[in-house]
């Protein structure tokens, strides 16, 4: 599927949901609040589907031009973009702000993220304690974050480009 130009905010629950097939987005929105709680230590631990933005589980998601995160008048969100299972997830030019954890993957999963900004989050990466992932990072920009890693877990594989 594709979905273009969407502004989508999720309360105390997982904004989208990616469980299969190949999904697009751009120039969306993609906001999850909820009553600020510490879960950022368990989020390290497991990396379900605790109140995220965007829960990738499976199949292949692009996003382009997208903000994942909270709002500003928000508390922070729980996390912002989270890939499990075997999904592939490619961001391109995105901002992901405003996040107990901005990008989390575990298991299979591979992350890339090109031109991306990581603003304003408690850690801007996290990853699964089981994990066989891979991230692929080239000319992102972080800023404002209080940690780059949430938990001692690492992906398998680091690609970096020019971050």
């Amino acid at each position: 599927g594709s979905l273009e130009g969407l502004t989508c905010i999720g309360q105390r629950s997982d904004c989208v949901r990616v469980e299969k097939g190949t999904w697009r987005f751009q120039d969306c929105a993609l906001f999850c609040s909820e009553e600020e709680r510490p879960i950022a230590e368990s989020a390290a631990r497991t990396l379900g589907p605790n109140s995220c933005a965007l829960w990738c589980g499976g199949g292949e998601t692009s996003l382009y031009k997208c903000v994942i995160g909270s709002q500003p008048q928000s508390v922070t969100a729980p996390n912002g973009l989270v890939g499990t299972g075997c999904a592939t997830i490619t961001a391109r030019q995105c901002e992901f702000v405003r996040c107990t954890i901005a990008v989390s993957f575990g298991d299979d999963s591979k992350v890339e993220l090109v031109e991306c900004e990581l603003r304003g989050n408690q850690a801007a990466l996290c990853a699964g304690q089981r994990n066989r992932s891979a991230l692929v990072a080239g000319n992102c920009r972080l800023s404002a974050n209080e940690a780059l890693w949430a938990g001692t877990a690492r992906p398998v594989s680091i690609e970096e480009e020019r971050n």
